[in-house]
């Protein structure tokens, strides 16, 4: 089996290692797992507004985009924002990993923020490192890495968590908004009744 055949069997949004956008399509580099590595490691106090900045994003799709000149006057002339050229993000980190974009993000956090004690094991263990693995394949050993040892109920909670298609946290945020909006609303009710006004 291929890398390719891999991808597209795991999820992978992207079959064919190209991205479209402004109407021309761009193709992908064959090895991007050091691109998504630094692009996942942008410190938060770097993020835009509750999500990554424009140059991290330009950043990630300078090193795998391969004729980035190319999709640089796209965007420009296009006066593209971060919405059009973040939304190429989800697609790309779904291509190289070879699964849906939030279970691949969040592998690629977990194997970032672990980088150098996942490569020492693979290294000591015959392989040679984090270096020979592609996207896809760091993937997998980061989900190895943290389903080993676990229970069957636990695996699928994990699994279950892995799999959830959002961020959890922007989620619970919107979700704590929605009700303090709702008590505010109930809170001037009552003091309308109260006053009989």
């Amino acid at each position: 089996m291929t890398e390719d055949e891999l991808r597209v069997l795991g999820g992978a949004e992207l079959p064919a290692g190209v991205v479209t956008f402004a109407g021309e399509e761009f193709a992908l580099a064959g090895d991007g797992l050091a691109a998504l590595i630094a692009f996942v490691r942008v410190p938060a106090e770097q993020d835009g507004e509750g999500g990554t900045s424009l140059a991290a994003i330009y950043e990630l799709l300078s090193r795998v985009v391969t004729d980035f000149p190319r999709f640089e006057r796209a965007a420009f002339s296009t006066r593209a924002g971060i919405g059009e050229v973040g939304g190429l993000v989800a697609p790309v980190v779904s291509w190289y990993c070879g699964r849906s974009h939030w279970p691949a993000y969040r592998l690629l956090g977990f194997l970032a923020h672990n980088l150098e004690e996942i490569d020492g094991q693979l290294i000591r263990a015959g392989h040679g490192g984090v270096v020979t693995l592609s996207a896809r394949q760091a993937c997998n050993v980061a989900l190895a890495i943290c389903l080993d040892g676990r229970s069957d109920d636990d695996r699928d909670a994990f699994m279950m968590d892995l799999n959830y298609e959002g961020d959890a946290a922007d989620d619970a945020l919107a979700r704590l908004r929605e009700w303090q909006r709702e008590r505010k609303a109930a809170t001037q009710l009552d003091a309308e009744v109260l006053t009989g006004g």
